[in-house]
């Protein structure tokens, strides 16, 4: 079996060799602020202006009514008797009160953990008791089911409380003394969320404002939870200083300024959401804009269309979706965006090419990072042309340095695939309550493996080669899937394109694709595979192919290749528990 990285370069002397490294000190100095204190400023320089249009609410909130309103929440909070660097879970759809929340939290000093609204009771038990959550927030509905009947499950001492606002002992989740409901109406046990809000008194709103000089840079502020597609989920800590500076960074990138007015309709569960857009709009005094507690794509045009919107980000899937709803409805088409930010999974040159034809905006940014890096490290930069987004996941995010090394940690020569390193301002804190994992993710350097195979060009941009755990091993021949996707997704009764190693035993491994075809009537296997012939190696085409209408995502809209593969092994009559665990 080949080595997944490539082995030492020491037949390469090294004053020949350009490494696969780059710094980039950045162009303007970081910021020493905090989440409390970006509301502060924002309110003085904009206080009048809008801060927060939530449309399915119909709400709207200056950035001087965001301040007061989170203050009393903050404040309310306080008075429940949470306490500095206690865990507060925020479980919900995209909402002005998940907005308030999550400020309000920082302006307590509290650690908000966040919650992906989908979860299940036994996800939403093990994340509560991994972080020891003290409170949690939760809309009514989260995912498609009650919550209170999902957290009644795992706590049913609810049910015995006489009163809705009381404090209970958990006996599976220990550390939770308070739910805090989103809602009119009263359940036992639980607090609704606008009765914490009313019940803060002039002086504890008084005691927010004044403790912010109290709350550090260095602090932790957040909780994310990793996909947990490879085991358990793990908690990521990021601080007030790494979320801030790198959303600095990316409002700089994307052109934001308080003329912007941005759509966002990616899970505020999601770094991409909660640490770039809602900290960047107050940042730079943009008014960030909720199309609906969920993403529907004939909406979202609509909303981008009817408030003028500017920017948008989302994941590749989501923007797949817009460009089909607008097949179904051209006369949404919108006519002021200036930047389409896309990240979260790799993205298809094909698709690049088809925002810049069909939405029209001025550019096309590309982000690259992860939860564990706060969360870019890779972004287009404003003046890049479409080329250079369709083929790169863009420059290296200033205040970082990057390395792209072999299996041993040495790095290679520049232009050479191997695993990409990271170290910087926006790195974790760490694991909670994981050491072990921290020390097996972060080196005693400092540098922040990622698990992604990488290639470092001489221009300090990158391309994504492939996940090292999605390599697919073909006759002794690596195969990295995102190479053949993007090739299959030109095709044009394509739209989308998954594709996993199944086990083989004459090759090792095969090649199972599945395919969401444009137009299931049209495509057949045999057009996918003539397509591919004269085009791709012959041991690149995939022998198995499925048509799909979608695929198993995450909340946040990432495809679950776990499942996939699952599926693919149970059509093929394979034991999975013989396979992998």
């Amino acid at each position: 079996m080949q080595s997944v990285l490539p082995a030492p370069h020491n037949s390469t002397p090294f004053t020949k060799m350009v490494p696969s490294y780059w710094h980039n000190p950045g162009q303007a100095p970081q910021t020493p602020h905090t989440l409390g204190r970006l509301l502060d400023i924002a309110d003085d320089r904009w206080g009048d202006r809008e801060a927060l249009l939530s449309l399915h609410e119909d709400r709207r909130l200056t950035f001087r009514e965001a301040r007061e309103t989170v203050d009393k929440l903050a404040a309310g909070l306080l008075q429940l008797g949470l306490k500095t660097g206690d865990r507060i879970g925020v479980w919900g759809h995209n909402s002005s009160q998940w907005y308030i929340t999550y400020l309000a939290a920082a302006r307590a000093g509290l650690i908000t953990v966040k919650l992906t609204p989908e979860y299940e009771p036994s996800e939403l038990l093990y994340t509560l008791n991994k972080v020891e959550i003290q409170a949690i927030v939760c809309d009514e509905i989260c995912g498609s089911r009650s919550s209170v009947e999902k957290l009644t499950h795992i706590i049913p001492e609810l049910s015995a409380c006489q009163d809705s606002d009381v404090e209970f002992q958990s006996s599976q989740v220990p550390s939770l003394t308070r739910v805090i409901l989103i809602s009119d109406r009263k359940f036992p046990g639980i607090c609704r969320f606008q009765d914490v809000m009313d019940s803060a008194t002039p002086q504890n709103v008084d005691r927010i404002r004044k403790s912010q000089i109290m709350i550090q840079p260095d602090d932790a502020c957040d909780i994310i939870f990793t996909s947990g597609t490879t085991g358990k989920s793990k908690g990521a800590i990021l601080s007030h200083h790494s979320i801030i500076n790198n959303a600095i960074v990316y409002g700089r990138r994307v052109c934001l300024n308080e003329e912007s007015r941005y759509c966002l309709f990616t899970q505020f569960s999601h770094t991409s959401a909660s640490c770039l857009a809602i900290i960047s709009c107050l940042y730079y005094g943009a008014t960030l804009i909720i199309p609906g507690p969920q993403f529907y794509p004939t909406e979202t045009v609509k909303t981008i269309r009817d408030e003028r919107c500017t920017i948008v980000l989302g994941s590749p899937s989501q923007f797949i979706n817009i460009l089909v709803a607008l097949d179904e409805e051209p006369n949404l088409t919108p006519t002021t965006l200036e930047t389409v930010v896309m990240g979260t999974a790799p993205v298809s040159p094909t698709l690049v090419k088809n925002i810049m034809k069909n939405l029209k905006p001025v550019r096309v940014s590309i982000a690259y990072g992860m939860t564990e890096t706060g969360p870019l490290t890779f972004l287009s930069q404003s003046s890049d042309v479409p080329e250079k987004s369709a083929y790169t996941v863009g420059y290296v995010y200033e205040h970082l340095e990057v390395k792209v090394v072999d299996q041993e940690g040495r790095m290679v020569p520049m232009e050479t695939s191997g695993e990409l390193w990271v170290r910087g301002n926006s790195i974790m804190l760490g694991y909670w309550n994981d050491d072990e994992k921290t020390k097996s993710t972060v080196t005693p350097e400092g540098w922040l493996k990622t698990g992604d195979l990488f290639v470092l060009q001489k221009d300090g941009y990158g391309k994504v080669v492939g996940r090292l755990k999605d390599m697919i091993i073909k006759d002794n021949t690596n195969v990295f899937p995102i190479e053949i996707e993007d090739f299959l997704s030109t095709h044009p009764d394509i739209l989308e394109v998954q594709i996993v190693g199944v086990p083989d035993p004459r090759m090792g491994e095969e090649l199972y694709a599945f395919i969401r075809p444009r137009n299931s009537k049209k495509l057949t296997e045999q057009k996918v595979r003539d397509f591919c012939k004269g085009k791709l190696a012959e041991f690149r085409i995939p022998r198995h192919i499925e048509f799909v209408s979608d695929y198993p995502r995450t909340v946040l809209g990432k495809v679950q290749k776990m499942i996939l593969k699952e599926r693919a092994l149970q059509e093929l009559g394979i034991q999975t528990d013989t396979i992998w665990t």
